[in-house]
């Protein structure tokens, strides 16, 4: 009988330590918000976006202006709940709210916080719990009032919400379940140097990296560019001396790789390039039997971008186009969107990903894996461990407007500074991120072991050659893949036109027709 007694009251002591949390769900009323979308007071709705990292977001609600004295946000929640405590998450400069008062079912203020004098907060960032009292009180809305005189610059609220329970709240990062067992390795001096070493780009058979290497002595042109530089994967699993790829694809401006297609023969690359110069040009470049021709642009139907920055990504296909840039639709500052080849030979118009996936933050350097639905980025708009964090998504449908809630790839990928540009090969078995943890200057590349539950769907990389019929010579030339299943068009590729060879990267579900396509030739 003890023994039941004992497990009884352990019972309930679980039943009593649980509490019902919910978070703000509309703006009731505010004195001023620093934009309608990036700081705004709709940004202090749901929970936490920032915490339990701190510092600046535009994921919290701001002023207008510091410093300026009282101001107010008034919020309320989807259904009464009898709260004994509040939760105010203050991620940046906390310590000016002077004023908490609660409005019950029955329309009647309580206010349960207004001390004398301030109140000195050392912490830089908190996610604050005020005492309501034993009763509680059935809460439908907020308002809290601030100083902001009290603190030197801006103050940034996260998050308003209800407790039902005094136990602690604790801000969460919503974590990806990929449990990476090796940590980090950083590619050593071979590949890094004290310079900046960003924007890896790895090939999809895994043996060749390329890279953005910043104000490098051996950049073409001026110290103070970006150049494309590359690395091959040796015998022994490591990379070789890297080198700069020289021109065409490098000048005397900024130039960068975004992608280099499964056939090896085909570059996407953004810079600027005979005289097509101007920010935000994109362009292919085929290889030939001399080396990288000259890059042509490619247009993209309505394209414009209101950022001064951007960051490119091609799938596989060599038929989408990922983009993280600003336009007049975007939820606050880069966004992804999405761009789909055409059959006049363009690109459509830019798409947005969505909500599920963009944020009032930054979201940057997109990297679709190989198998089309699963979407690596970076972004400074979800909780996190630093100023930027990667994480991962997945595509539950053709519309590309339904995602999976991005999951952070937690603290062997993401540091506490700035991370992102994460690629993974066609066949998963590395993934590399740019980093400046432990980097050997500025930032490095790093590359982490993949066990088989963190990798992308797999696929199948498959290898062939082009040649002449009657002369059994190599030709350079496109390549198209079809679906079986629905007779569309699945993808294309190029044949080297040195000696004919040409990769593909194909869902492994699926069956596909492979042909050549050259002006004089017909497919066999």
């Amino acid at each position: 009988m003890k023994f039941i007694y004992t497990l009884l009251i352990t019972v309930f002591s679980l039943q009593a330590l649980a509490q019902d949390v919910q978070w703000a769900s509309r703006v009731l009323g505010f004195s001023s918000e620093y934009s309608a979308m990036a700081y705004s007071a709709a940004q202090a709705l749901g929970p936490p976006s920032k915490l339990p990292a701190t510092g600046g977001s535009p994921t919290a609600w701001s002023t207008l202006f510091p410093d300026k004295g009282r101001e107010w946000i008034k919020v309320g929640f989807s259904r009464a709940m009898v709260a004994q405590q509040v939760l105010i998450g203050e991620s940046f400069n906390p310590g000016a709210v002077v004023k908490v008062t609660l409005v019950d079912d029955n329309g009647r203020s309580h206010i349960i916080y207004e001390p004398k004098q301030q109140v000195l907060v050392s912490s830089p960032g908190r996610l604050w719990h005020v005492p309501v009292g034993s009763e509680g009180i059935k809460t439908v809305a907020i308002e809290i009032e601030l100083n902001t005189a009290l603190v030197k610059g801006y103050n940034h609220i996260d998050c308003i919400g209800i407790s039902s329970g005094m136990g602690t709240v604790e801000a969460k990062i919503n974590l990806s379940d990929i449990n990476f067992e090796a940590r980090p390795e950083n590619l050593g001096r071979q590949v890094n140097s004290q310079f900046n070493e960003v924007h890896p780009v790895i090939s999809p058979d895994g043996q060749t990296l390329y890279f953005t290497r910043k104000d490098h002595p051996e950049n073409i042109g001026s110290e103070k560019r970006d150049d494309i530089w590359m690395a091959r994967l040796g015998p022994d699993g490591q990379f070789g001396q890297a080198e700069n790829v020289g021109r065409p694809l490098n000048n005397e401006g900024h130039n960068f790789l975004n992608a280099i297609m499964p056939d090896g023969n085909t570059a996407f690359v953004a810079g600027a390039y005979g005289n097509t110069r101007g920010k935000d040009k994109l362009y292919l470049s085929q290889r030939t039997a001399q080396g990288w021709g000259m890059p042509q642009e490619i247009r993209i139907r309505d394209y414009y971008n209101l950022s001064e920055f951007n960051s490119f990504h091609m799938g596989v296909d060599g038929r989408t186009i990922l983009m993280a840039i600003e336009r007049e639709d975007s939820y606050g500052f880069k966004d992804l969107y999405v761009s789909f080849l055409t059959t006049q030979g363009d690109w459509s118009t830019p798409m947005n990903l969505g909500p599920n996936v963009n944020s009032a933050g930054d979201e940057i350097t997109p990297f679709l894996a190989a198998d089309g639905k699963t979407l690596y980025f970076a972004t400074n708009g979800r909780s996190g461990y630093g100023s930027s964090d990667i994480y991962v998504t997945r595509r539950l449908d053709d519309t590309w407007k339904r995602w999976t809630a991005p999951e952070n790839l937690g603290p062997m990928v993401n540091s506490s500074d700035w991370d992102a540009y994460y690629t993974v090969p066609a066949s998963g078995e590395y993934a590399y991120f740019s980093s400046y943890r432990n980097s050997l200057g500025e930032a490095d590349i790093f590359r982490i072991a993949l066990e088989p539950g963190q990798k992308p769907e797999a696929t199948i990389l498959i290898r062939g050659r082009v040649l002449d019929a009657k002369t059994r010579q190599p030709i350079g030339t496109g390549i198209r893949y079809t679906d079986t299943g629905n007779g569309q068009e699945a993808g294309q590729a190029r044949s080297n036109s040195d000696d004919g060879r040409y990769q593909v990267v194909l869902p492994r579900d699926a069956a596909f027709d492979i042909t050549g396509h050259a002006p004089g030739y017909y497919a066999l």
